[in-house]
This record gives structure tokens, sequence and C-alpha cells, in this order.
């Protein structure tokens, strides 16, 4: 079996990147998400991984995470999101989002709010180190969401066939 391989990068948060590893689309397999501290010079060791992430509920991801004020967000594909402490990789809090995660997304920070999708809607949860979930848009069955982007009053994301444009709280 082929071994994973870095799939999406984030950062810097201080002195760290985040890499999310996995395989394809096809073959999933579970992998780990690394902490990886960034120095001027040389080569990208063992020893400068400082933390390393193997949750069965994660799984593994095919996004990138994202870095909030005090927390990193990150989506398996089994559809959990956990909030990271950044610096140790400790567990926040975590959220089941009842549905798989959207392989072609990421989670999204964006005026104190992290958005991510499901295979078919939208979540909103508070950027915090304690769980709060803002709401929820439906978008249809198998829409399979990007990424989102925002401006000061609408968030964008394009599913299969469609752009949409949702107006922010």
């Amino acid at each position: 079996m082929e071994a994973p391989f870095p799939i999406a990068l984030s950062g810097p948060f201080k002195n760290l990147i985040f890499v999310t590893l996995n395989r394809t689309f096809e073959f999933p397999v579970d992998a780990p998400l690394l902490a990886v501290e960034i120095r001027e010079r040389g080569a990208i060791t063992q020893a400068l991984i400082k933390w390393r992430l193997m949750d069965p509920e994660l799984g593994s991801s095919f996004g990138a995470v994202a870095i909030g004020s005090q927390a990193v967000f990150a989506i398996g594909i089994r559809g959990v999101l956990l909030a990271l402490e950044p610096e140790t990789g400790r567990r926040l809090w975590e959220s089941d989002l009842g549905a798989p995660a959207s392989k072609l997304g990421s989670p999204y920070v964006h005026a104190g709010n992290v958005f991510l999708c499901t295979e078919n809607e939208v979540i909103v949860f508070r950027d915090s180190r304690s769980k709060s979930c803002v709401g929820r848009f439906q978008l249809g069955l198998a829409a399979l969401p990007t990424t989102p982007a925002a401006d000061d009053s609408h968030l964008y994301l394009s599913t299969t066939g469609f752009l949409w444009a949702l107006r922010l709280p």
C-alpha cells in the first residue's frame, strides 16, 4: 500500500505550519495531521514535528486546517470537526457534523466564525476555544461544496453547478 503524502498546508501560526496527509480521494487512509516548526534554514526533519494527531474520529482530511484566533480547526472525512490548541494539538472540542465532510473543501475562518461544508450543507461555528454552533444552511443533495470565501457581507462557495452568495448576519 502506498504511504500517505502531504495534501494541504496551512499557516503559519507563530512558528508552525500544519500539514494534512492522505493518499487519494478514491482510496483514503487514516493519516495524521502534523504541526511542524518552521525555521529560516535547513531541512524539515522528524525533530521539527511538534505534534502529530492520529484520531480515529477524524480519520484523515483532504483539506487544510483553518487557523483561528485561538484554535486550529480540522475537518475529517468522517464528518467530525476538531478544534485544537495550536501549540500542543490538544483537543479543545469536537462536533459530529451529521454527514461526511466535503472532500473539495476546507474550513474557513472569517469575522469570528468558522465556516465548513459537509457534502450538502454549510455549518457555522464561533471561532472559539469552546463549542458554539451558530447555524446551518442546507444546499441540497450531493452539492459537494468547495472551501468558502467571504467579504464583509457575503459568504461565497461553489457547488456542483452553482455559485452561492449567502448573506452574512
